[in-house]
């Protein structure tokens, strides 16, 4: 490994190979790293190296594990989750996520955008914040979260122990709360460049939306204060639309 380049929020590590020097773009799950050269062939498009991985694993900062739990554990932690941070903007961009999971944990009084496909989303303690989630394949989990405005597409949405969050929703299936107070249902308003091509991306047709249709465990307990939740129809009274100016990445790893 030669060196780091650092990209937009991210360090892309370059390798040399038999064809010439490259940006290390992929480490595959079958031992394959895909490279792609620093030349270009014929029309100007990319050359792409498929080459035998070595040994061990390489994080995309260049740090290196033995073993396949320590870097998975360093990957997240690093790179899949925004954990213990206030009044901080936080970004991921297009090819950030690449469809891996993700996790919010003990944010207050932030600014999130996940402008990339992810697999599913963990989402806890999250109080007076704004928070942008672009097309999820699976699922997403909120727990305990206060006073939080939320932009999601997902196909799956499940809220726990939340209070006086809006959500502007796009869901392929039906959301479900449970001892969830005083939350807004409104239909999705989000923008940004890409994102059609995400929603594809993560199977999400824009025809099947059940963002109106909530269900709740906790409709008949008594111990849950009322409204649980509100769903007002008709066009969102506002659009969240992110321009590359506003993306601009000012947190990109984990946080402790």
């Amino acid at each position: 490994m030669a060196s780091l380049v650092a990209g937009l929020g991210q360090t892309v590590p370059t390798v040399q190979t038999i064809m010439g020097p490259g940006f290390l773009k992929e480490k595959r799950w079958d031992r394959v790293d895909v490279v792609e050269l620093s030349w270009r062939l014929a029309g100007k498009s990319k050359a792409i190296l498929y080459t035998p991985s070595k040994p061990g694993f390489t994080t995309p900062d260049g740090k290196e594990f033995a073993e396949e739990r320590a870097y998975r554990k360093y990957m997240f932690e690093t790179y899949y989750s925004f954990r213990n941070q206030t009044g901080q903007k936080l970004v991921k961009t297009d090819g950030q996520i690449g469809g891996q999971g993700f996790a919010l944990e003990k944010l207050d009084n932030c600014e999130v955008q996940l402008l990339d496909v992810s697999d599913s989303l963990l989402i806890d303690w999250v109080t007076n914040s704004k928070v942008f989630i672009g097309p999820t394949k699976e699922s997403i989990f909120l727990r305990s979260c206060e006073n939080t405005t939320f932009v999601i597409a997902t196909k799956q949405l499940r809220t726990r122990d939340c209070k006086n969050c809006t959500f502007y929703l796009f869901c392929k299936t039906e959301p479900i709360v449970e001892r969830t107070e005083n939350c807004t249902f409104r239909a999705f308003n989000g923008k940004y460049k890409g994102m059609k091509r995400h929603f594809r991306d993560a199977k999400l047709p824009r025809d099947v939306n059940m963002w109106w249709k909530i269900y709740d465990f906790s409709e008949h307990d008594a111990a849950v204060k009322k409204p649980h939740f509100t769903v007002v129809r008709g066009e969102p009274d506002t659009t969240w639309h992110i321009n590359a100016a506003d993306s601009v990445p000012v947190e990109t790893a984990g946080g402790n």
